[in-house]
């Protein structure tokens, strides 16, 4: 059985609970052991930078016309960014941060 490793998601993730109580939402999460879910596991771990994915031009207009024109892109690269400032989910010297998941405000 792991452990905490990103205490500092604690608090967030008690929002979560309580916000899902609110709504009769019910959370459910299991560990599944690498060793039972080789093929998920595999491709969850695969690097290939080569092989980007970003929300087409039209998208990103119709969405920033509605809410606004994002300040970071959390999720992008090199070559997909949407803003000046983003993170990656690979080493990357002109991002702003590695693993949007682990960024603590």
């Amino acid at each position: 059985m792991g452990g905490i490793q990103f205490p500092h998601l604690t608090g967030i993730t008690q929002q979560l609970w309580i916000w899902c109580e609110i709504r009769k939402i019910t959370v459910h999460a299991d560990y599944i052991r690498s060793s039972d879910n080789k093929i998920a596991d595999a491709e969850s771990r695969r690097t290939h930078p080569d092989i980007e994915w970003e929300l087409s031009n039209n998208a990103y207009i119709t969405i920033t016309t509605m809410f606004g024109i994002p300040s970071i892109d959390l999720f992008a690269s090199r070559i997909n960014h949407k803003c000046d400032t983003y993170v990656s989910w690979y080493k990357d010297p002109d991002a702003f941060a590695i693993n949007a998941f682990t960024i603590v405000e």
